[in-house]
């Protein structure tokens, strides 16, 4: 049995490496594909309550909005809700006026 070595081997080597390539990924060309929701939320700070926007009569946002959104999105196929945290703490002014002060 002849060992291969030298340029017989420098040769051999990216079409060995190639096929293991090939044979590695092959699985891929033929895997199903999904569509996913990626839902992201942090930084919630001081937002719990529902506010009125300056020339609206609508109250927009809160604690309760988000939860039935997020959980209507969640209910749906493929959805995944990430979190990054901070969602806990309020901002300055909401901890200073412990949510007293109205935007």
């Amino acid at each position: 049995m002849k060992i291969l070595r030298g340029k017989s081997m420098k040769r051999l080597m990216p079409v060995l490496l190639s096929s293991v390539l090939c044979v590695f990924f092959l699985g891929a060309a033929w895997a199903e594909q999904h569509v996913i929701r990626i839902l992201h939320m942090n930084d919630f700070h001081g937002f719990a309550e529902p506010y009125e926007p300056s020339g609206s009569n609508r109250l927009i946002g809160g604690i309760a909005f988000l939860a039935a959104k997020v959980g209507r999105l969640r209910s749906e196929k493929n959805s995944l809700l990430l979190g990054a945290g901070d969602m806990i703490r309020g901002n300055n002014w909401s901890d200073t006026s412990r949510g007293t002060i109205c935007c």
